[in-house]
């Protein structure tokens, strides 16, 4: 048995074995992803059949990332989002890429369908034993109906639950990498407040600046759709990434 600490007293071995479990969240005994897919797999079996049909479970593998944006290697109840097996990552998986944090992950989110429906959703991500990223588990619910129906008894009831601010995660579920780019670009562009004629060099950095920082460059071929939705050449767009990573334009579109 340990001995006792006393009160303000440091627990050294407690606090080390507290940091390595840290270091080790989400870390698997492996190399690549393809050595646990099958068992990851029976887990997402587990969970779409368990919760039924409204509920979709994707796997991602990152580990042979080829910025084609093909990731996903099995889904269940792809009808959800309408995704399939070589469909792309969305553009939280992008940012995760990029980020390089040790703990992108995100629990019980709500997000987007296509067509406006509410999901409710869990994105957790995988690394090897050296520590790079090489997969995620991603479930996505429906929850509209269910949306619809509290909506009506709050109504019945009297009662009105306003949902928390920062549960809106916008994400995008494309059928390919381009589309999850396009938002993301958009996205960038319509943080200045400015339509694309109006943007001037400094916005532009700044809007190039954000979509590096998503993760939008590991995408192949990305600075031509970049430069077309900017309506300027590519070139131009990597003068404009050199100078955001150099510390140019600040994300307002102000210098820095």
């Amino acid at each position: 048995m340990s001995p006792r600490t006393r009160p303000g007293q440091a627990a050294p071995i407690a606090e080390l074995a507290a940091q390595d479990a840290l270091g080790a969240v989400n870390r698997l005994p492996v190399d690549d992803f393809a050595e646990m897919k099958d068992a990851l797999i029976g887990i997402a079996r587990a969970i779409a059949r368990t919760t039924g049909p409204q509920c979709e479970v994707v796997l991602h593998d990152y580990h042979e990332w080829d910025r084609s944006g093909s990731t996903i290697v099995w889904i269940e109840n792809g009808h959800v989002t309408g995704r399939r097996i070589g469909g792309p990552t969305t553009n939280l998986g992008l940012e995760a890429l990029k980020s390089g944090t040790d703990s992108p992950d995100r629990f019980n989110y709500q997000s987007r369908a296509k067509d406006g429906r509410t999901l409710r959703s869990t994105s957790i991500y995988f690394r090897n034993r050296t520590g790079k990223l090489i997969g995620s588990l991603c479930i996505n619910v429906d929850v509209d109906a269910y949306v619809t129906a509290r909506a009506a008894l709050d109504a019945l009831l009297g009662v009105a639950i306003e949902p928390p601010a920062d549960t809106d995660v916008t994400e995008t579920f494309g059928s390919d990498i381009a589309e999850v780019l396009d938002a993301q670009i958009q996205a960038a562009i319509a943080r200045t407040g400015k339509p694309v004629a109006a943007l001037a060099r400094d916005d532009r950095v700044a809007v190039v600046r954000h979509l590096d920082d998503k993760g939008a460059f590991l995408v192949k071929r990305a600075a031509d759709r970049i430069a077309r939705a900017l309506g300027t050449s590519r070139v131009t767009v990597y003068a404009y990434l050199e100078e955001a990573r150099s510390g140019g334009a600040s994300s307002n579109g102000r210098k820095g």
